[in-house]
C-alpha cells in the first residue's frame, strides 16, 4: 500500500489537523530531498505533534524546538522556552526552520518571521503552516448570490469556515497574502492550501547572498 504522503488527495476528510499537516511536511521534505544538520521548530511541543519528529528529519544531528511556555524532550527534540520574536540564536544557525499553527497567535507576526529568516542560513529552507482562507465552491456560490441582492455585509463577505476560526487567533491569510507577508523576498516559493477548514502551507529558500 502506498504511503499516504504520496497520495494526499485520498486522505479522509475527518483526518485530524496535526496528522494532516505532518503528512504534508513529510511529503514536502521528501520532495526537497534535504537532510538538514541543524533544524529549528518555532512553536514546537514536546510530543508526537512536533513536526521535527517526522522520519524525514530523524537523522538530523540537532533538532531544537522553541515554545513560549513549554519545555521538554521528545524523540531527541529539545524544546526550550523562548520567544519567536527574539530567537536566542546567531544569524544563519539553522539549515531548516519550520513553524506550524503558531504565527496566527502572534500580534506582531512580522517580527517572528523576520527572526526565523535571520537564524536561517543562506540557502536554507523555511517551512510555514497556519490556518487561512481558500476558495471553495460552496463559499463562492454564496458570495455570488448575496453579491447581487441586498444582504448583511457578513453574508456577502463571510466565508463558509468563519464560524470555526479560533477567536484567540490574530490573523488569517489567503495564498497570495501568505506569500507576500511571510515569504516575500525569498526564493523557490511554493504556497498552497489543504484541508477544510483550510490551512495554508508554504515553503521557501533563503537567498544564498542573504546575511
Amino acid at each position: 500500500m502506498a504511503d499516504p504522503i504520496d497520495r494526499p488527495e485520498t486522505m479522509p476528510a475527518q483526518i485530524n489537523r496535526p496528522v494532516r499537516t505532518k503528512q504534508e511536511f513529510r511529503r514536502e521534505m521528501s520532495r526537497l530531498g534535504e537532510r538538514p544538520k541543524r533544524a529549528l521548530e518555532v512553536g514546537a511541543v514536546p510530543d508526537e505533534r512536533a513536526m521535527l519528529a517526522c522520519p524525514e528529519v530523524a537523522d538530523c544531528p540537532e533538532r531544537i524546538g522553541i515554545n513560549l511556555n513549554l519545555t521538554g524532550t521528545y524523540q531527541g527534540i529539545r524544546v526550550m522556552r523562548g520567544d519567536a520574536r527574539e530567537l536566542p540564536y546567531e544569524d544563519g544557525s539553522f539549515d531548516l526552520v519550520v513553524s506550524n499553527s503558531t504565527l496566527e497567535h502572534i500580534p506582531d507576526f512580522w517580527r517572528a518571521t523576520a527572526d526565523m529568516r535571520r537564524v536561517l542560513r543562506p540557502g536554507g529552507t523555511l517551512m510555514l503552516c497556519m490556518p487561512g482562507y481558500a476558495s471553495h465552491p460552496a463559499g463562492d456560490r454564496v458570495r455570488r448570490l448575496f453579491g447581487r441582492v441586498p444582504a448583511p455585509d457578513l453574508l456577502r463577505r463571510g466565508t463558509v469556515t468563519m464560524r470555526v476560526h479560533d477567536p484567540v487567533d490574530c490573523y488569517r491569510f489567503g495564498v497570495d497574502s501568505f506569500e507576500q507577508a511571510l515569504l516575500g523576498g525569498m526564493e523557490d516559493i511554493r504556497v498552497w492550501t489543504l484541508m477544510l477548514p483550510p490551512r495554508v502551507f508554504g515553503t521557501a529558500r533563503k537567498p544564498a547572498a542573504s546575511r
